[in-house]
């Protein structure tokens, strides 16, 4: 059984169906999750107010990481070779480091930016 690239085959509705659905599902279960922690979190007695608040400022905090991890998870995908079993173990820990470099030269310029504020 071989698949061939739909992109280039099918109709764009289709396509949109079959890539967003998903995405959005993942989505929509994410704000269903974070809205049951927070009635559970408010709904307690030893956390209230201050646990709803925790959990207010955690999660944007949270989705910006989250966010920046795969900017650059995705971003260093292309560099990755894709025939990396001819690639060599040198020119793997390159395409590797490329990712990891950005992603804490990004990391340390964040930190140095809250220091200042």
């Amino acid at each position: 059984m071989e698949h061939g690239n739909p992109l280039g085959e099918e109709r764009i509705i289709k396509l949109l169906a079959r890539f967003s659905v998903p995405a959005i599902v993942g989505m929509m279960v994410n704000a269903l999750y974070n809205i049951v922690d927070r009635i559970f979190i408010g709904n307690s007695d030893y956390l209230g107010n201050n646990g709803l608040a925790a959990a207010t400022v955690c999660f944007p905090i949270m989705i910006i990481v989250l966010a920046v991890g795969l900017l650059f998870g995705i971003g260093g995908q292309p560099c990755f070779p894709l025939d990396w079993v001819k690639a060599g173990k040198r020119m793997l820990k390159e395409f590797l480091a490329m990712p990891l470099f950005f992603w804490f030269s990004a990391a340390l310029s964040f930190q140095y930016w809250v220091l200042l504020s």
